[in-house]
């Protein structure tokens, strides 16, 4: 197995540290956690869903869903893309690597995670892109102000909302920078 050297420098030391405005609270979280992107051609969709609800008892969501445990979040970014997150890498991809249906690709230098809390996260959500957040599914890929593309989790509850937005990581502070003006 390759090891893989993963970039986990947080955007506070090249950028700010988090910020906690009284409504809202703006923070980096995920830095040690693999980010793992999984495709897979129509003909492995079978033997994946099998393997998956037999090592962790998940499913395999579908597009603009979420299936997570105490052990792995899988994101449906698109419909034959899934971006797995987990603190360690999962044993049962091994089992999929020699499989020519399906892509497993390290991602973990990649993003950056900027988690959004606090009773005015819908509102500097809705200053980020004209979706409606209050009505979004669970998982979106959009591109947000600023043409910043991003993967966006909703997390918490309707009551306590927030969001997990995956940004480039090599634009992750001028993002970051974006969000303090914005607010």
């Amino acid at each position: 197995m390759t090891q893989v050297n993963i970039d986990n420098t947080p955007i506070s030391a090249i950028a700010a540290d988090a910020i906690k405005y009284e409504q809202l609270s703006l923070r980096e979280v995920g830095l040690q956690q693999h980010k793992i992107q999984l495709a897979l051609l129509a003909d492995a969709r079978d033997l994946v869903v099998q393997q998956l609800q037999a090592a962790c008892g998940l499913a395999l969501p579908e597009f603009g869903e979420k299936s997570q445990n105490d052990k792995l979040t899988i994101l449906a970014t698109t419909p034959d893309k899934w971006l797995l997150l987990a603190d360690k890498r999962p044993d049962w991809l091994h089992s999929l690597a020699d499989n020519e249906q399906v892509f497993i690709n390290e991602q973990s230098s990649a993003y950056s995670i900027i988690e959004i809390t606090g009773a005015d996260t819908l509102a500097l959500m809705q200053q980020l892109s004209f979706i409606d957040w209050a009505n979004a599914s669970p998982v979106v890929l959009t591109q947000l102000a600023g043409d910043y593309n991003s993967i966006v989790e909703r997390i918490g509850q309707t009551t306590n909302q927030g969001y997990r937005l995956y940004v480039t990581r090599s634009l992750a502070q001028s993002f970051w920078h974006m969000l303090l003006r914005i607010n």
